[in-house]
């Protein structure tokens, strides 16, 4: 699959709404308030993503590339001045999404503190970083 980015544009030029897919390379695992019950390293998810920018909602949707396993989807909200501040679907975001938004222009930087307890930029490639030290 190639990656792919769609735009839609106003009649002053300005992107409204923005629709991505493309291939992320994660680490998984199905846990919530029960723990763990399974894992996987270094699957390839094909990855879509929307951001609306006059609703400021986003949706994403995720899946093990080729097949149906490590399914995931949810909604993105958005407030007035521009950060993300809810999330449904998953039980936790996975650093991509975030890196996602955080590249079309929303602040999620309390978001990723949140959740990985850091304000770091980029959670998803400073992993990537420390798996390649190792």
């Amino acid at each position: 699959m190639k990656e792919e980015r769609i735009e839609t544009k106003n009649e002053d030029g300005e992107v409204i709404y923005i629709h991505e897919t493309f291939i992320e390379k994660q680490d998984v695992a199905l846990s919530g308030s029960f723990g763990t019950v399974k894992e996987e390293d270094g699957v390839s998810l094909t990855v879509h993503m929307n951001y609306d920018y006059g609703n400021k909602h986003g949706t994403f949707e995720f899946y093990k590339t080729g097949t149906e396993e490590w399914h995931g989807c949810g909604g993105l909200w958005v407030d007035e001045n521009n950060e993300l501040v809810d999330y449904d679907g998953v039980y936790s975001l996975m650093p991509f999404v975030l890196d996602w938004l955080q590249g079309v222009g929303v602040n999620v930087s309390d978001m990723r503190e949140c959740l990985f307890g850091k304000k770091d930029t980029e959670t998803s490639l400073l992993k990537a970083e420390s798996k390649e030290e190792e």
